[in-house]
């Protein structure tokens, strides 16, 4: 698949339930003596287990396929990526799923939440060559530019950088700062880089004030004293200035708790513990796409 085709998953929205649907009925015609057993789909995730973007996708993915036919049969693995970065880790990781699918490999591949490429593209193609691959991401921005082939397919969420800020200031017109909040692992500095160019836009409208070199618990002690006309804008936070590794709902909810302003997130999985919420991803429509 080339860079167009990777631009353009934005628009197979409506398409990919069909498309996993007719992945999972091509592969009951392909042997007639399996004809009659329940079809595989292992859902792969670069987070973490206990992320809840990653339990609300993987949930709804299995209400939306359980409707049939064909009848399925789930499995669902989790690199746990951005607490356990390491090649080393990936490796492991690799000959789990080598060892464990051996003799029942998965009909269809569906890769959630792109934190290591690997998952959508290196994965899938050194285990389980030619298997169709359905992929999921939240922006344009985690899907590579190479290593996919006629078998991948996807869809993009999107998250609104722009359209989040400017309801920031719909709802808070007096706001005269805002604080983005985001951490260092890869996927962090993406959304810090989305942010900062939709930020461009309001250049003397309102200030802000990126903490990215803060260890979380600085942040923790920092967002209690906040003045007012003050917003907070939280991205993500996989790992602080320290090296320190979270998982970013758990860090959005410690702020928020303890903030003295609001705080806005990216995603719905997100909100809760005290968050505002915000023009958010809606993880779950994208499960269900």
């Amino acid at each position: 698949m080339d860079r167009i085709q990777i631009s353009n998953l934005r628009f197979l929205g409506g398409f990919v339930g069909i498309c996993i649907i007719g992945f999972l009925l091509a592969a009951d015609s392909v042997d007639a003596a399996e004809a009659g057993r329940a079809k595989r789909v292992l859902m792969l995730f670069s987070g973490s287990q206990f992320a809840p973007g990653s339990a609300l996708v993987q949930r709804t993915v299995e209400e939306v396929l359980q409707k049939g036919p064909p009848a399925v049969e789930f499995y669902a693995e989790h690199l746990d990526a951005s607490r356990f970065p390491e090649e080393s880790h990936y490796q492991l990781f690799r000959e789990y799923l080598q060892a464990k699918y051996a003799q029942n490999p998965p009909d269809v591949i569906v890769a959630f939440l792109i934190v290591k490429f690997e998952l959508a593209g290196r994965l899938p193609a050194e285990l389980f060559p030619g298997i169709p691959v359905v992929l999921g991401a939240l922006t344009e921005d985690e899907v590579p530019e190479k290593g996919f082939g006629s078998h991948v397919t996807g869809v993009v969420q999107r998250i609104d950088f722009p359209g989040a800020l400017e309801l920031i200031l719909k709802l808070h017109p007096d706001t005269e700062r805002i604080v983005v909040i985001g951490g260092t692992a890869a996927l962090d500095r993406r959304y810090l880089r989305l942010t900062e160019e939709a930020a461009r836009s309001l250049a003397g409208r309102v200030d802000f004030d990126y903490w990215t070199t803060r260890a979380v618990a600085e942040m923790r002690q920092a967002v209690a004293s906040l003045t007012p006309r003050t917003v907070i804008f939280f991205t993500t936070v996989f790992r602080d200035a320290t090296g320190k590794t979270f998982l970013p709902a758990s860090v959005a909810s410690m702020l928020a708790v303890q903030s003295s302003v609001p705080v806005y997130v990216v995603a719905d999985s997100l909100i809760g513990g005290g968050t505002a919420g915000g023009l958010v991803a809606h993880l779950e429509a994208l499960g269900r796409r």
